[in-house]
């Protein structure tokens, strides 16, 4: 939770926190348990993702609209942006996905969007709730998700150094489904 303001990215937003013309709520993860765990146990670390997602969308995510609610003079944003690098890219996109009805876009930095590059020998329901690239390969082009995602603003940028694959196939994927579902990203 402390990256963004370690490399500048509070300094550099400043301005506009200042003028009240944003807020900023910058979130630790729990990559450690389901991401980057090294147990054995898939399914355990696959749920410790789901229920990460269930903390931020049930429980962090009411929390920011009521202090924005109550430092905006009552009046409630309509949607979170949510933005990360690296993995909090990764996640930045999936709960923007994920959650539409949450989240009014993201701006996501060198995530990877398909779980098997954590997962490579492990597939389950959880694994494919959590893999951008799948869940989006099999929505339906009416599903109301996707509508709701054609009305959102969606940034998915990818670095083009040595370290940064899958995260170029990766977003080149997204780009795809993203065209091909009619939801518009600047990729």
């Amino acid at each position: 939770f402390y990256d963004y303001e370690n490399n500048g990215m509070i300094d550099a937003a400043a301005a506009y926190i200042e003028d009240g013309r944003i807020q900023m709520f910058c979130c630790d993860s729990n990559d450690v348990n389901s991401w980057s765990s090294k147990s054995w146990d898939n399914r355990a670390r696959i749920e410790s993702q789901e229920a990460y997602v269930r903390y931020i969308c049930e429980e962090l995510c009411p929390r920011i609209f009521d202090i924005n609610q109550q430092s905006n003079g009552g009046q409630r944003a309509d949607g979170i942006l949510t933005t990360g690098c690296s993995m909090g890219g990764t996640h930045s996109l999936n709960f923007l996905l994920r959650k539409p009805e949450i989240f009014s876009g993201c701006i996501a930095l060198s995530g990877a969007y398909n779980a098997r590059f954590f997962f490579p020998d492990y597939f389950d329901d959880l694994v494919y709730a959590n893999s951008p690239v799948d869940y989006m390969d099999g929505m339906h082009y009416d599903d109301p998700r996707a509508e709701m995602l054609r009305h959102r603003d969606i940034i998915v940028c990818c670095g083009r150094g040595a370290w940064e694959h899958p995260m170029q196939e990766d977003s080149a994927r997204m780009k795809e489904l993203f065209e091909y579902k009619n939801i518009p990203a600047w990729i």
